[in-house]
């Protein structure tokens, strides 16, 4: 045990190098824990006198909450080399480390210590650890990210190519194991499909130039399939001298969409296909009503090549048509959003015309039959039925009143005296009646031949 006493006679005078120590010191007895020394330092450090040091114990220049800790160490005699939280006289707390050791003071047993203020490391140490934290937290969450992506998320060393990452995703869109991914030394040229292998180099290079770039490219899956992937990548320059550049990117399924896509098309093909070949006029237009669309029929029928209307406006192709009696008809259709008909004559080309304007998503569709034929034949059968019902009123009207006297007057014949002079009368009498059905049977006949004519 040292012997700090103070006393002069010593050899070295101990005393001088804990009183002008730029440190910290104290000395209190282990028996009642009261300072019985304190040195400048720490009457500065802790702003108490040293009157008012050395009417207090250890346990008073520590947060209450402490106290038992401190309690438990004495016991355990563990506060020789302890990291502590100390209190000053304005009650700041303060982190300490405590170096101590036992010394004989005055004939007592007594423990010197030396404190030395590590607040400032304490925050930074603190202050890493919340940033360690947080590191992890924001790893643990991006590796969740990561492992609930379906699509491919890859990094690989510039100039080698060799893989750095590749998400647990490789194995569905791929069907290989990011093991299997990382220990080939470059996996994604090993799996593109031969015919675009060509078309990969060149999005490399365009990336290498330019520093970004995407393509589209086959894939061949592990089970044989074929499947198409929207490759994007990046050239991350490294912050650290020497080190090579990255590559980065993401790999995204597209099979579904451009089998959608192909789908889609080949329906709006097939739908252009049905337009294009029907007999009657259709066309479209959208919401500034501007044509999209003239099938070849009603091209045809109006003599004007669908280049020249697809992009104009209705009334700046046909603007006789503002004035016709389709105008209103579509003018409401597009307004109220239902479908509307109207018939009548053509201003531009004067035939007769049935249209439906429907309302679509972005305009208005216009089906429209020429009727002109159909218009003409059902004024001739109307004419026709005209005649006919003249027919039925002569046959029934006309033929009745000479029928009906013929066969009044042949009941007046004398039939057993042809001589009888009243005979003669009666004759000339049915000769008249008779020409005169003769004249309406003619006048039938007439009637017939020009319906049969139509």
């Amino acid at each position: 045990m040292a012997d700090i006493t103070g006393d002069k006679n010593t050899p070295f005078d101990y005393k001088q190098i804990f009183d002008h120590s730029p440190i910290p010191y104290w000395i209190y007895d282990t028996e009642t824990l009261r300072f019985v020394a304190v040195n400048k330092a720490a009457i500065d450090k802790y702003g108490y006198t040293e009157e008012e040091f050395l009417s207090m114990t250890i346990r008073d220049i520590r947060p209450a909450e402490d106290i038992p800790l401190l309690e438990d160490a004495i016991h355990r005699t563990d506060t020789r080399h302890k990291d502590w939280r100390h209190r000053n006289k304005a009650g700041d707390i303060f982190f300490v480390q405590i170096l101590s050791t036992n010394v004989n003071w005055q004939g007592h047993e007594a423990r010197a210590v030396k404190v030395i203020d590590i607040t400032k490391r304490v925050e930074a140490e603190r202050r890493n650890t919340l940033l360690y934290n947080e590191v992890l937290r924001q790893k643990d969450q991006l590796e969740m990210i990561n492992a609930s992506l379906t699509d491919v998320v890859w990094s690989a060393e510039m100039g080698t190519f060799r893989p750095l990452y590749i998400n647990a995703a490789c194995e569905k869109m791929f069907g290989y194991t990011v093991e299997e991914m990382m220990q080939d030394p470059n996996p994604l040229f090993g799996i593109i499909y031969h015919d675009d292998k060509e078309k990969f180099k060149e999005g490399i290079q365009r990336m290498l130039a330019t520093g970004s770039d995407e393509s589209e490219i086959r894939i061949l899956h592990k089970d044989g399939t074929i499947k198409t992937f929207l490759v994007q990548g990046h050239v991350r320059k490294n912050a650290l001298e020497g080190m090579p550049d990255i590559l980065t990117g993401i790999i995204i399924d597209i099979t579904g969409l451009r089998k959608a896509q192909n789908d889609l098309q080949e329906k709006a093909e097939e739908m252009q296909a049905i337009l294009d070949g029907i007999t009657d006029g259709f066309y479209t237009l959208d919401n500034e009503w501007r044509f999209t669309y003239v099938n070849p029929a009603l091209a045809q029928s109006f003599a004007v090549p669908r280049e020249a209307v697809i992009g104009k406006k209705l009334l700046e192709a046909t603007p006789q048509l503002e004035h016709s009696i389709f105008y209103p008809a579509m003018a409401e259709a597009y307004e109220k959003q239902h479908t509307t008909y109207a018939e009548g004559v053509a201003p531009s080309n004067g035939r007769i015309y049935f249209c439906t304007f429907y309302p679509i998503k972005n305009g208005l569709a216009v089906y429209s039959v020429d009727v002109t034929e159909y218009k003409e034949k059902e004024t001739l059968v109307e004419r026709q039925n005209q005649l006919l019902r003249e027919i039925a009123h002569m046959q029934s009207h006309q033929l009745r009143g000479p029928v009906a006297s013929i066969l009044g007057l042949a009941q007046l014949v004398n039939a057993d005296n042809f001589t009888d002079p009243a005979n003669k009368e009666l004759i000339q009498s049915i000769i008249e009646a008779t020409r005169a059905l003769d004249d309406v049977i003619k006048h039938i006949n007439e009637k017939t031949s020009e319906a049969a004519e139509g």
